[in-house]
C-alpha cells in the first residue's frame, strides 16, 4: 500500500520512510511481546521500558535501508518480485527482537545462567555465527541475537538459535 502510494506520487519519500519505520517498530513490538510472553508464561511481568528501547533501536537500524527502498520505489527501479523479496526480509527481521523479548522474559522469571549459541554449521552459515557456534554466554556477555544487524551477516535469513539455561525464581527462593 505504501509502495503503491509512493509510486503514484501520493506520498513523498520521507513520509514513506516514516510510515514504514513505524510499521516495522509496531511489528517489532509485537515480536518482543510474543517472546516475552512465551518466556513469562503467566503474563504478569512488565518490561515496557526495555521493550521500547529494543524496538526503537531495531527500527532505527532499518532506516537507511528504508531510505534506499523509498528512492528505488519512487524511481520505478524495483520490480514487484524484488519489492516482495525485500518486504519478506523486513518481515523476517522480527526474529532477533522476539529473541530479545524471550531472553528478557526468562531473566524476569528467574536467573539466566548460560546462553549457548547454535549455528547450522553448513556452507550458508555466516562467519560470525560459525565462530559463535557452541559458545556460552551470560546475559551480560551475549553479543546480540541471531539475525541482528551488525551481529550476523545473514541478517533476517539467519538460522541460528539460542539455548537458555536458567534457574526459575521459585528455585532461587527455595535455595
Amino acid at each position: 500500500m505504501l509502495a503503491s502510494q509512493l509510486r503514484r506520487g501520493k506520498l513523498d519519500q520521507s513520509t514513506f520512510v516514516d510510515h514504514a519505520g513505524q510499521a516495522l517498530q509496531d511489528s517489532y513490538g509485537d515480536a518482543y511481546d510474543a517472546g516475552f510472553g512465551d518466556a513469562d508464561g503467566d503474563g504478569t511481568l512488565d518490561d515496557t521500558a526495555y521493550r521500547a528501547t529494543t524496538t526503537q533501536a531495531a527500527a532505527g537500524k532499518q532506516r537507511e535501508f528504508l531510505i534506499g527502498l523509498a528512492a528505488a520505489v519512487a524511481a520505478g527501479s524495483v520490480s514487484e518480485a524484488a519489492l516482495s523479496s525485500r518486504l519478506d526480509m523486513y518481515a523476517q527481521s522480527v526474529y532477533p527482537v522476539y529473541e530479545a523479548g524471550f531472553g528478557s522474559g526468562l531473566s524476569s522469571t528467574g536467573q539466566v545462567t548460560e546462553i549457548v549459541w547454535h549455528a547450522e554449521g553448513d556452507a550458508d552459515t555466516c562467519e560470525p555465527c560459525d565462530g559463535r557456534d557452541g559458545q556460552s554466554y551470560t546475559p551480560d556477555t551475549l553479543p546480540g541475537y541471531p539475525g541482528e544487524l551488525g551481529i550476523c551477516d545473514g541478517g533476517p535469513r539467519c538460522r541460528c538459535v539460542l539455548e537458555y539455561t536458567f534457574t526459575p525464581a521459585q528455585e532461587q527462593e527455595a535455595a
